[in-house]
């Protein structure tokens, strides 16, 4: 994962929209503080906020999608460690620890969820 892009809401907050890649996909997150750069590589996962509608997946083909110009998406991914409710989706690692997650969901399934917006911290 790696920072494409960046625009400033307010510099001297550290308040910015970045889009987070890993060459394949691509998401839009808010970031405060944010002390990175363009091509600053990412270890730690990005969270989503108000995740809903959590459930296994009909569909194998992982895929993100932006719900117009806002910062809702619909997320396709495979369950990487149940635990701590990590979710890879390529290359992207996504945590979904603040969300309501079925018991009935075992590790490495292929899930399929909602979210309002995505945070990096």
């Amino acid at each position: 994962m790696f920072i494409k892009s960046v625009e400033w809401l307010d510099k001297e907050a550290q308040e910015a929209e970045i889009i987070v890649s890993d060459g394949e996909f691509e998401i839009l997150c808010f970031s405060h503080p944010f002390t990175k750069n363009i091509n600053d590589k990412l270890s730690d996962p990005i969270f989503c906020i108000d995740a809903t509608d959590i459930m296994i997946s009909d569909e194998s083909r992982l895929l993100v999608n932006r719900d117009g110009n806002s910062y809702r998406y619909f997320v396709r991914g495979k369950l990487s460690d149940k635990n701590k409710k990590i979710v890879k989706l390529g290359g992207l690692i996504l945590c979904i620890e603040d969300s309501y997650f079925p018991v009935d969901i075992l590790e490495n399934s292929i899930v399929e969820f909602s979210v309002s917006r995505f945070n990096l911290y």
